[in-house]
């Protein structure tokens, strides 16, 4: 569908990362099952520990209903977005609210877009701080976005 990037070359970024991403932030990272292993060691290598569940992305068609996905087991029709914390408790981001649901029934649309109502409640959890969505497929009021689309 484009253009990726291998997963050695994202977890290069690190460096990059460590430099433009302030020491009280919080990573929230799209993974899909079957690379799940692979996220987990992205958080790592860009300075972050795995703290838990940020949203589970229910994809739904446009009638509602759940949508079919891919898999090989199970039909995945589900993708999760965890939160990475700095592994320094002291830098730690402390959320706003604590009444955000994980759960986000949403519409699936073109190829790997992710539902805009997750912006808006890691806007909730954090505030409004400066805040970047890296491999952006569009540009978002609020946001700096970086991508080969936007």
């Amino acid at each position: 569908h484009y253009n990726t990037m291998g997963i050695e070359d994202i977890k290069a970024l690190g460096e990059q990362i460590k430099r433009i991403a302030d020491e009280k932030s919080i990573l929230f990272l799209w993974i899909t099952f079957p690379r799940l292993k692979q996220g987990l060691e992205v958080i790592d290598a860009w300075g972050y520990e795995y703290y838990g569940l940020g949203f589970d992305w229910v994809k739904t068609s446009k009638n509602g209903s759940p949508s079919w996905g891919m898999g090989y087991y199970t039909r995945q029709n589900t993708e999760i977005c965890v939160i990475g914390v700095r592994t320094d408790r002291t830098k730690r981001l402390k959320p706003l609210v604590r009444n955000v649901l994980s759960v986000v029934h949403s519409e699936r649309r073109e190829h790997s877009r992710k539902p805009d109502e997750v912006r808006d409640a890691i806007v909730k959890i954090c505030g409004d701080l400066p805040r970047i969505e890296l491999f952006a497929r569009q540009e978002v009021d609020g946001w700096d976005c970086w991508g080969n689309e936007v």
